[in-house]
């Protein structure tokens, strides 16, 4: 048995344009569940938990870490992370503050441009916990200094553009280490978006447990080679739609299938 679940979707907590809450209203129509994975964060959980008993979805607890692996970004998804977990928290903390500090150093960088933006420009909602260029890209073109947010990225805030600031770098080592000791599962995100189809073997060895082969940004032909590519590794398959808003995806969640009922994708 199987049931219609999106288990990559971002809320206010991260860099998503829904509330937690409004979120998992606008899944309760559509599907069983779903899996909040913000970015580098787990502080939007407890309002969707609320909100899923209420419009009766289940809550995949997850997170999805910005991490490094031999020079090439990758996304790793966690679910079913033990979100009070103490490692996890000190983790995280240290995430938020290198955070911080790159959106201040990218703030710093656009005064001496002649663009005098402060930390107050940025939103506050008070579910928001996690700023990045996406964030200050919304602010420029809020005070018309840019068109677009793509035109904010082509101007500003692109790599190599003058206001960029490299991230702090997070290993995918790390990053596996941080979601297992969280007693999560470790599965790497959107492999064909990110160029990294030809090193799922390597990562199966570091101890990824999935791969996300659905995704709105995959060909049928890199849907296939992932599948394949699982099913020879032994790996977890996972879709979703990496749901950030209707402004930003164009259509409210992808409702992709759970393969597998386990542990990983439950919805009991």
């Amino acid at each position: 048995m199987v049931d219609k679940a999106d288990l990559h979707v971002h809320t206010t907590a991260s860099d998503g344009l829904l509330k937690p809450s409004e979120v998992v209203l606008s899944a309760c129509k559509r599907l069983s569940a779903i899996a909040i994975t913000d970015h580098d964060t787990v502080q939007g959980l407890a309002e969707a938990r609320k909100a899923g008993l209420k419009y009766k979805v289940s809550i995949i607890p997850g997170i999805e870490l910005s991490c490094f692996w031999q020079g090439k970004e990758c996304h790793l998804l966690g679910y079913h992370v033990q979100d009070n977990a103490p490692g996890l928290m000190s983790s995280l903390k240290g995430i938020k503050e290198a955070r911080k500090e790159r959106m201040e150093k990218m703030i710093s960088k656009l005064r001496k441009l002649g663009i005098y933006l402060t930390w107050q420009d940025l939103p506050t909602d008070g579910e928001r916990t996690i700023w990045g260029r996406p964030h200050l890209a919304q602010v420029l073109v809020e005070k018309k200094i840019v068109t677009s947010v793509a035109d904010a990225f082509e101007k500003y805030l692109g790599r190599g553009r003058p206001a960029y600031v490299e991230r702090k770098k997070l290993t995918l080592e790390r990053a596996i280490s941080i979601i297992k000791n969280a007693a999560g599962v470790p599965v790497i995100a959107h492999p064909g978006k990110s160029k990294l189809i030809p090193f799922l073997s390597s990562f199966k060895n570091m101890g990824i447990e999935g791969v996300e082969a659905y995704h709105p940004e995959h060909t049928f032909a890199e849907v296939k080679e992932i599948v394949k590519a699982a099913y020879k590794l032994g790996l977890f398959i996972t879709g979703g739609s990496d749901f950030h808003g209707i402004e930003r995806c164009g259509a409210p969640f992808v409702g992709f299938i759970a393969v597998r009922r386990d542990r990983c994708f439950s919805v009991q």
